[in-house]
């Protein structure tokens, strides 16, 4: 049969036209040359309809083309790849949107120029304005947290908070950070969340934890509550020297439920319930570290020299193995007491 369209004789596709001719004469894909999307002029994030979403422009972009499009329904197994450039003030985006038609593969492009258009995303509105779910509270046992250890806490839940954002929990913020009562608080956005942060505090830096809450309203009938979170820390930290029933030990870690512990005279390893600690005398461990020269070794002990006063100890070694160093450190706890640094590996 003949064509209509170029008058050749060939298989006849649909409405008289070869098939060649019938896809010149037919467009399958049309859409809008301009497409607006809301984006956060805050922290970047894209709007598709109701939801907020750190999504790429390209996924934001296909998302519209399936809605804003008109794609005809001969086409089948259809396939939407997006590439977008930035121009001033604008993105200047090429989608090639593909299929079939009774197997006969189509693809055809078409041009849109994205706009931005600035808002304040949902999260954000609330940034701004104070929100907050719940309350961590982090307080020393007696006297104020030391500057340093402050600040490692401030890192740590900063650094939870950021992986957390990574792994999907976008609603989740610092509201805000004060200083209260020798101690740190942390305003945050997301209850659930502040249940996980405060646990892994209280893993990583020890302590007790309370939980209470306050009713602050109802939103869609349902009861709104603010969760506070207070860590009492222990009075020792990671890194302490303690004297338990005549015997020294120094603090290689702690956690909510254990004491881990190197025992400076035999060189074991325990781990204890805090509330055994109780009768325990913390011995300040910073000033009691100290760098000292070494002079000689047998195979049980080491002979070192304290450079200030240059007074010579004998050390019974805690591991089996040579020292080949200038400066050893030791942990010196009175005249009679000089015991090798336990975290340190000296060769």
């Amino acid at each position: 049969m003949f064509c209509v369209d170029c008058g050749e004789e060939k298989p006849i596709f649909r409405e008289g036209s070869c098939v060649e001719c019938y896809l010149k004469r037919h467009q399958f894909t049309t859409g809008p040359p301009f497409i607006d999307i809301p984006a956060c002029a805050h922290c970047g994030s894209l709007k598709y309809k109701s939801l907020w979403t750190t999504d790429t422009l390209e996924t934001i972009v296909k998302r519209n083309v399936k809605q804003l499009f008109s794609i005809s329904n001969e086409l089948e197994n259809i396939t939407i790849e997006v590439v977008c450039t930035e121009e001033q003030e604008r993105f200047s985006c090429n989608i090639t949107i593909s299929g079939n038609v009774e197997g006969i593969p189509i693809s055809e492009s078409n041009h849109v120029f994205v706009r931005l258009k600035p808002h304040s995303c949902d999260m954000c509105s609330k940034q701004f304005g104070g929100y907050h779910e719940a309350i961590l509270q982090i307080r020393p046992h007696e006297k104020k947290i030391p500057k340093d250890e402050l600040f490692k806490i401030r890192q740590f839940v900063e650094a939870l908070i950021v992986s957390m954002k990574q792994q999907g929990h976008r609603n989740l913020f610092i509201a805000d950070v004060g200083d209260e009562h020798g101690g740190i608080d942390f305003y945050l956005s997301d209850k659930q969340a502040s249940a996980t942060i405060i646990r892994k505090v209280q893993e990583r830096f020890g302590g007790v934890l309370t939980t209470s809450s306050k009713n602050i309203g109802m939103k869609d009938g349902i009861q709104l509550y603010r969760v506070t979170y207070l860590l009492r820390l222990f009075p020792y930290r990671q890194g302490d020297l303690l004297e338990i029933n005549k015997h020294y030990y120094y603090i290689l870690s702690l956690s909510h439920h254990s004491i881990h512990l190197f025992n400076l005279t035999t060189g074991e390893k325990r781990s204890i319930p805090p509330k055994e600690l109780e009768l325990a005398k913390i011995i300040e461990g910073k000033d009691q570290i100290r760098d000292m020269i070494f002079i000689s070794q047998t195979e049980k002990d080491i002979q070192v020299m304290d450079p200030k006063s240059y007074r010579v100890f004998m050390v019974k070694k805690l591991f089996p193995f040579t020292y080949e160093t200038e400066n050893i450190r030791v942990v010196y706890i009175d005249e009679n007491a000089v015991f090798l640094f336990p975290c340190e590996k000296q060769k």
